[in-house]
């Protein structure tokens, strides 16, 4: 395998072509994902294949969820120390939220050798703008080209209910053949627009900002509104469809392109945890990839309009792009029902409380 990138751990050096001098944790990791035997391990590389497996891996591996905010018999603070993100995962088969997925996906790569940066985001909430800044985070992983004479960035993301399988690549063309793509955004000056928020403008280079689209063939929400200019994002039209008879839909931007610490992040998770006006405490929520199919359990706005009635329900999505269809609804008394389904189905144990750290970094 092409030689990756390198590490010191317990002062010993350790690269990717010598998994026995791996960090333990890394090699404990990749075993959780599947990756187990030396030639699976030696064969990863610096490239798109390698961070493409692993996020596929990653999604099928760990929930998104907030069972810990929201459902009583694991209920807990959520930590964004490294540590305890890497107890929760790897030894208590528990998912998270962004911050923890993101993060414990950060550690993952740069233990790997990937250069990689945590980068603040903020999802679309259609029809009400961009969500608060660093409501959400992601990476950018930057890898060689085929030829190994170039770098290219892509974008991961595992931090959300229907993230994306692939890395995506952060073109400053775009890739209007794909589902799926980012553009430069020309942002203006703080003075120039009295009214955004005061840390909208923290830009990316240039005072520019990437924005992830979705290209779509027709409408989920006949109401469905967009944004009339990508200077004034809360201001809405209805949306009218591109030459290629296609709707383009806002579904997140990045920022800033620099590195932050899980740290930054700190004032956002409290707010996630304790501020009612968070979607995280609208409802439970936990999605996670089984295969080809995604398997969502979830009320309040995780479920989705149609299903305000207070009720937990399991949906299942065949593919990306098929209709979610209801396997079971349950009353939120029916916690005995519900934690079997989170565990038969899910592989998650929600009936107890972590309480260890394990030191894993």
């Amino acid at each position: 395998a092409e030689y990756m990138g390198e590490g010191v751990h317990s002062g010993v050096r350790w690269s990717i072509s010598n998994p026995f001098l791996m960090h333990p944790t890394a090699l404990l990791f990749l075993n959780k994902l599947g990756i187990t035997s030396e030639q699976e391990i030696s064969s990863l590389a610096h490239d798109l294949p390698t961070i493409t497996k692993l996020q596929t891996a990653l999604l099928a591996t760990f929930a998104f969820e907030n069972l810990s905010l929201c459902w009583t018999s694991c209920k807990q603070e959520v930590s964004l120390d490294i540590n305890k993100i890497l107890t929760k995962l790897l030894l208590h088969n528990r998912g998270g939220f962004c911050y923890e997925l993101n993060g414990a996906f950060a550690w993952l790569l740069r233990a790997l050798g990937f250069p990689v940066k945590l980068v603040p985001c903020r999802v679309w909430r259609n029809p009400f703008g961009y969500a608060l800044p660093r409501t959400h985070t992601a990476l950018i992983v930057t890898i060689r080209d085929a030829t190994g004479a170039h770098q290219l960035d892509y974008f991961c993301d595992i931090g959300r209910p229907l993230a994306e399988r692939d890395p995506l690549p952060l073109n400053r063309i775009p890739d209007f053949d794909s589902p799926k793509f980012f553009r430069l955004v020309e942002e203006p000056s703080r003075e120039s627009s009295g009214i955004l928020p005061p840390d909208f403008n923290t830009l990316t280079q240039n005072g520019q900002r990437w924005r992830l689209y979705d290209q779509v063939s027709s409408l989920p929400d006949p109401t469905c509104k967009v944004p009339s200019s990508d200077f004034y994002p809360y201001e809405m039209i209805d949306p009218v469809p591109e030459p290629n008879g296609k709707f383009i839909l806002p579904i997140l931007e990045i920022q800033d392109a620099s590195d932050l610490t899980l740290d930054s992040f700190a004032e956002m998770s409290l707010y996630h945890q304790t501020n009612p006006q968070s979607s995280f405490q609208k409802g439970l929520v936990c999605s996670k990839l089984i295969g080809e199919t995604r398997l969502t359990l979830a009320s309040g706005i995780w479920a989705g309009s149609g299903y305000d009635d207070g009720k937990i329900r399991l949906f299942r999505r065949e593919h990306p792009t098929a209709p979610r269809e209801v396997v079971f609804e349950f009353d939120p008394k029916d916690t005995d029902k519900i934690e079997k389904v989170l565990w038969e189905m899910l592989q998650i144990n929600a009936s107890y409380v972590i309480t260890e750290t394990v030191s894993l970094e």
